[in-house]
């Protein structure tokens, strides 16, 4: 009797454990899994009318739908939870690229300062300007660069336009000739290089030297300098949101809080060290969003302040170097042809793990200790 006893004690104090340890298997589980969620689902979020973007609130387990205007949207569109993820709303406007005018001349250029391209259609003009976020170099060649936009140097119809301004006006210099780019739908970077052919500093206007990379995080203070706002200051609301621009779906993306205008697309995002997190390149009334710099750092292959400065975060796919034959001289090179950037992925988000498999199967273990028992 005292055996029996003694074998239902343990077989009870196994499935304990084992249930212990099975939900805190599923429960980490289910934080692995909110972003894959979000992605599984964020195509169909994005196509509702009125939604502006999608990102998750990974503390309290949520999935944040942005809204244009709570008074007109259909809330029945959208279910309460997504695989056991609530859903929460918020406010926002529908984000577009910021570009403007600039009759400013700058020598050297420096971050900061203005750039961008003129074009003349058969019935119209266009004048895109932008920021200069920095000047940059290449990880194997030490040849500086300009680091901007896409959008900044391309015409309405996206097409690039090799000759890049300062000022950006229709009688600004040409300072340089677009050297690389990202694809044309890319989901992850809005960038840019250009080959200068004036003089630059590795400086940002109001801000000084960038001293290297940094990991953005929510909550995190971030400052930057756009050509037209100057000097300001945001806080960072997400790191992984999706919105849809220009018909391009764009994932993995900082949100910050207001802080630029139309003029300032290109600019740096760096932290209150100087470090680089992010490329700022769209907004709304009432947010900024800006590239991850690991994203941008690893499409281009370059660095800010020294070659070892290292990618703030980790990315699953390596990218091919480009590279110009010779070591960087004195006066500039002829530019190179023209390439494209090529794309990269988010990294996926792992499987669950076979422990978790097995501890969730841990139960099974107390057949024996059952059927002993009946006999």
């Amino acid at each position: 009797m005292k055996k029996k006893k003694f074998i239902i004690i343990i077989a009870i104090l196994i499935l304990a454990i084992a249930l212990i340890f099975s939900i805190i298997a599923i429960a980490t589980q289910e934080k692995m899994n909110i972003a894959s969620i979000k992605a599984k689902y964020r195509s169909d979020l994005l196509s509702i009318p009125g939604v502006t973007g999608i990102s998750t609130d990974k503390t309290h387990q949520k999935i944040i739908v942005y809204i244009e205007d709570p008074k007109t949207f259909d809330f029945t569109r959208i279910p309460l939870t997504l695989e056991g993820f609530k859903i929460e709303f918020k406010k926002m406007a529908q984000p577009h690229y910021e570009q403007s005018d600039c009759d400013n001349k700058n020598r050297p250029l420096t971050g900061g300062v203005c750039i961008g391209i003129n074009w003349v259609g058969d019935e119209t003009s266009w004048k895109g300007c932008g920021t200069l976020g920095a000047v940059v170099k290449d990880i194997n060649t030490h040849q500086k660069y300009l680091l901007t936009n896409r959008h900044v140097i391309t015409d309405p119809s996206d097409n690039i336009i090799s000759d890049v301004r300062n000022p950006c006006d229709f009688g600004g210099d040409v300072i340089g000739q677009v050297y690389k780019s990202s694809p044309k739908n890319s989901e992850l970077v809005d960038g840019a290089l250009v080959f200068p052919s004036v003089n630059t500093e590795e400086t940002i206007k109001g801000i000084g030297a960038i001293k290297g990379v940094s990991t953005p995080e929510v909550g995190m203070s971030v400052k930057k300098y756009g050509m037209k706002t100057g000097l300001t200051y945001g806080t960072i609301l997400a790191t992984d949101y999706d919105t849809v621009l220009g018909g391009v779906e764009f994932v993995d993306q900082i949100l910050i809080s207001r802080f630029s205008e139309s003029g300032d697309s290109g600019s740096l995002v760096l932290d209150n060290d100087n470090n680089a997190v992010g490329l700022h390149f769209a907004g709304s009334e009432d947010s900024s969003i800006s590239n991850k710099i690991s994203n941008v750092k690893n499409m281009f292959n370059i660095y800010f302040h020294s070659p070892d400065e290292g990618i703030p975060t980790k990315v699953s796919v390596k990218i091919n170097s480009f590279s110009i034959t010779t070591e960087a001289p004195e006066a500039p090179l002829p530019p190179p042809e023209f390439e494209p950037a090529p794309e990269i992925e988010p990294e996926p988000v792992p499987p669950m793990k076979l422990s978790s498999i097995l501890l969730m199967l841990s139960p099974l273990l107390l057949i024996p200790f059952i059927k002993n028992e009946k006999r």
